[in-house]
């Protein structure tokens, strides 16, 4: 068993004296979102994955293999034919993606070829940060530096949902050019389950087994966070300052929409 740590044979548990350490636990992974998980290169590499593999799989589907660069004895096809055979499923892993790029990148779609050659080159599609800047322009603005930090959050998420949705109405600006990535994620979702349950982290005290969130003042905080990115292909001519410009003009409209209707009080 763990050090201070018990399993009733439904969930863990551990006593108050070890709860300390799974605070720790829980603010470390909540840390490593925006640092790892989360990270623009990382969520941008994703989505290039993402572009590239759902258009080889329409081929697939579409029986025509060949113009994704792929024959009929390929392990993709192999799997995408029939996903229940476990054999098929082992033979996915990273080796098999990176060594089949090339192939990709010799492909009749020049949709595939070109988001394989990117990846290939390591040339990922460029995004703009809409929370970076909102944070410039809040920073800038006097009513927003009297708000405490939770309410501010709360603003600033807000702001960026209007803008990005004020953005995805310009028709002459987005297009299947543009990719909104966007991610909430909070510190803890408390169950405050008295007695125990698997999808909490429970600790017992006084003989009681309880949520961690009830006496962690640091867990209970409901500290959140939450990306907004706009991913674009560059080699549309002048896409990203177009997009950048429009983000800046509709973050302070917005921002001054917010503060105007008594958000902040």
């Amino acid at each position: 068993r763990p050090n201070n740590g018990w399993y009733n044979g439904r969930f863990l548990y551990v006593n108050s004296k070890a709860y300390i350490s799974l605070e720790q636990f829980t603010v470390t992974l909540f840390q490593l979102y925006p640092t790892l998980y989360l990270h623009k290169r990382t969520r941008g590499v994703e989505y290039m994955f993402s572009l590239l593999m759902s258009r080889v799989f329409e081929h697939i589907a579409a029986g025509d293999e060949q113009r994704a660069g792929l024959t009929h004895n390929h392990p993709l096809v192999r799997f995408f034919q029939n996903p229940d055979n476990l054999e098929n499923a082992l033979l996915l892993d990273d080796s098999l993606f990176w060594g089949t790029l090339h192939l990709f990148q010799e492909a009749n779609d020049p949709n595939i070829q070109t988001v394989a050659n990117r990846i290939a080159s390591r040339n990922f599609y460029p995004m703009h940060d809409v929370w970076k800047l909102t944070e410039e322009v809040a920073a800038d603005n006097t009513v927003m530096k009297g708000i405490n930090a939770g309410r501010r959050m709360k603003i600033l998420n807000e702001v960026c949902v209007q803008v990005v949705n004020d953005l995805r109405e310009k028709k002459d600006i987005w297009g299947e050019a543009c990719y909104y990535d966007t991610y909430p994620r909070h510190l803890y979702k408390p169950s405050t389950t008295e007695g125990g349950h698997p999808q909490q982290i429970n600790v017992e005290v006084g003989g009681k087994i309880i949520d961690i969130a009830s006496i962690s003042p640091i867990v209970a905080s409901a500290a959140r966070f939450s990306i907004h990115r706009i991913y674009y292909d560059d080699a549309k001519d002048g896409l990203g300052n177009r997009l950048e410009a429009a983000i800046r003009d509709r973050v302070k409209v917005r921002l001054d929409e917010q503060l105007k209707n008594g958000v902040h009080g």
